[in-house]
């Protein structure tokens, strides 16, 4: 992650050249969270802006302003506004309370 300051103890960053997998209990609270190309994070993401990467799976994302990009995955989304691009997965719940924006391909396991 992409962040103005440390989340937690054991969390930095997920765009580290060889880190794929992060783990962290107490979740991730930052200005800006930006979970890196193909990584995985596990726990809560909240942030005014969170970007999951191509290919990226995250839990739970909280932001004022959410992107996931091309490929990502995520269980639970909320936001105020989402942007969705093509081809990514929403395996729980989306939403959200201004706008939503979906791309091709996108799957939704529940209607927002």
């Amino acid at each position: 992650m992409n962040l103005t300051r440390p989340l937690s103890k054991n969390l930095v960053s997920t765009n580290a050249p060889n880190l794929r997998h992060e783990r962290t209990d107490e979740g991730t609270h930052a200005a800006t969270v930006e979970i890196g190309r193909k990584s995985e994070v596990e726990g809560p993401a909240r942030a005014q802006r969170v970007i999951i990467g191509e290919h990226a799976h995250a839990e739970s994302i909280y932001g004022k302003e959410v992107l996931l990009r091309t490929g990502a995955e995520a269980e639970n989304v909320y936001g105020e506004r989402i942007t969705i691009d093509s081809h990514c997965h929403i395996n729980s719940v989306i939403w959200y309370a201004d706008e939503l924006r979906l791309g091709e391909g996108v799957s939704l396991a529940k209607d927002p």
